[in-house]
């Protein structure tokens, strides 16, 4: 696979999701993906990152191909801290499975559905505190 646009298709064909899905999960047109499959035109940044979301692969495996191709998840799970974080780090409390399908669905949203679920959320957050 040497284009983005053909790594684009292997990643939806692996998936099993048509150019309409692809396009509606990221709030592009269809024919822009299949520009991009083509090779007519490349995606923007903010396209890659998206479509980086999407398919839960680097931005860098999308553009050039030589990183080796895997699943995030995969790499993220495999990763292993050896040695304490320094003092100076707050603990953060790793993610629960609802949390991480939640994020994963999120990701797969337009820009747009992302805002307006934000702005939901954040308003229900605010009626909690009132409470």
């Amino acid at each position: 696979m040497n284009s983005i646009g053909k790594r684009i298709k292997f990643l939806r064909n692996q998936q099993n999701i048509t150019v309409d899905q692809l396009a509606s999960h990221i709030g592009m047109k269809k024919g822009s993906i299949s520009c991009y499959e083509n090779g007519k035109y490349e995606p923007s940044a903010q396209t890659l990152i998206s479509l980086a979301r999407f398919f839960d692969v680097s931005c860098d495996w999308l553009l050039t191909g030589n990183t080796q191709y895997q699943n995030l998840q995969t790499v993220s799970t495999s990763l292993k801290v050896s040695e304490p974080l320094p003092s100076s780090y707050e603990y953060i409390k790793p993610i629960d499975e609802k949390e991480e399908t939640l994020l994963k669905l999120f990701r797969k949203l337009g820009q747009r559905k992302q805002s307006r679920i934000l702005k939901s959320l954040e308003i229900d957050v605010e009626k909690e505190i009132e409470k």
